[in-house]
């Protein structure tokens, strides 16, 4: 097998060019397993020390540009139907699923090995996902394992689009807002007008806009997140009752106090005021009380 790779690669003078690559490629060759198989991901074992560069360009040019694609349209059709072949071939390139038959294309198993395989690394390609059949885009451990991998396969797995809990999960545990702004453009677009839902997505893609003048929505989101108490632009005693229901009120008690205190002195200029917008006197009961506590623990 080494010497047939080594020969293909011999053949070859400028291996830049991805078709002069596939012209190498010997026509009986595209009904060999196992030269298949190993033509679609080649190890630095396979090939003589003067074909490593070949061996880098060849590789390359599989993922980059597709060339693995080039080759599996060319595989003999015994081959696409061919369990094994298909195992190893989509580790090596996870793309061979697009060509097997459409027997094996119907293995859950093989569909999980593929999406395991998933990666964003390549732009250029369409999501594993929008290539299998819709039993598997409605499978949870398929749908999640390919999501999980490239976030644009959310696009075809209506039964995440429609979970909340891990609409919550990626958008609180992934930090990237572009990853961010896509599980928002995928997601079931209904979520949108569900306050409490979206209250807990934090501040961004334009969502602020939304916490200047929604009491409900800000009411909700400061339960979460403290800190939007800065970007709000309303005052009411909905809100300032949820910011003492924070959840870091417990965890951070003089963070909370702080911001409680700063937002309202920004809406009122003397106690006067913040007296004839609170109807509920315990609340502001509670306020000074912990702040009176908490001046008496910085002076101790």
């Amino acid at each position: 097998m080494k010497e047939i790779i080594n020969n293909i690669f011999n053949s070859i003078n400028y291996y830049n060019d991805k078709k002069l690559l596939l012209s190498a490629i010997p026509f009986d060759a595209y009904s060999n397993k196992s030269l298949m198989i190993r033509l679609l991901g080649i190890s630095s074992g396979m090939v003589d020390a003067n074909n490593e560069a070949k061996k880098d360009m060849w590789n390359h040019q599989l993922h980059q540009y597709n060339m693995g694609d080039d080759i599996l349209k060319n595989v003999s059709p015994e081959l696409l139907d061919n369990l094994e072949f298909a195992q190893e071939a989509i580790v090596k390139y996870n793309r061979t699923y697009l060509y097997l038959s459409q027997r094996l294309k119907a293995s859950r198993n093989l569909a999980l090995v593929t999406v395991s395989k998933e990666t964003d690394n390549f732009t250029q390609n369409e999501p594993i996902l929008k290539y299998m059949p819709e039993s598997f885009k409605n499978d949870r451990e398929i749908s999640i394992i390919a999501t999980t991998r490239n976030i644009d396969n959310l696009q075809y797995a209506p039964i995440l689009q429609n979970n909340k809990y891990f609409i919550l999960d990626v958008i609180n545990l992934i930090f990237e807002d572009e990853i961010r702004y896509k599980v928002l453009r995928y997601m079931n677009q209904e979520f949108l007008e569900d306050k409490r839902f979206m209250s807990k997505l934090g501040c961004f893609d334009g969502l602020c806009e939304k916490f200047r003048g929604d009491e409900t929505f800000v009411s909700y989101s400061v339960v979460n997140n403290i800190d939007i108490l800065d970007k709000i632009e309303i005052f009411s005693e909905k809100i300032l009752t949820s910011a003492f229901k924070s959840k870091g009120y417990t965890e951070d008690h003089e963070h909370v106090l702080r911001k409680i205190f700063r937002y309202i002195e920004k809406f009122n200029d003397d106690m006067d005021e913040l007296n004839r917008k609170i109807k509920n006197k315990s609340l502001l009961n509670t306020l000074f009380w912990d702040l009176a506590q908490l001046a008496s623990d910085e002076f101790i």
